[in-house]
């Protein structure tokens, strides 16, 4: 009786831990292609950006003569 009780449950692990590694390996596969869209589609909208420089300094948005000083 409790040879059988020992073979049912080795066969009841090997069956559902088979399945179990499918459906984690189908998960893992869903989630990695889900990843690679969206990294898609962030490298996609970033190259739509121009590439127009970005001045927050004073002197350079007010005066468009590259060779003057700042003075202090």
């Amino acid at each position: 009786m409790i040879y059988m009780l020992k073979v049912y449950t080795l066969v009841a692990v090997c069956i559902f831990g088979l399945a179990g590694t499918f459906i984690l390996a189908l998960t893992a596969w869903n989630e990695a292609t889900q990843y690679a869209r969206a990294r898609e589609a962030m490298r996609r909208i970033t190259r739509r950006v121009s590439r127009e420089p970005f001045v927050i300094s004073r002197k350079s948005s007010r005066n468009h003569n590259t060779d003057s000083l700042r003075v202090a």
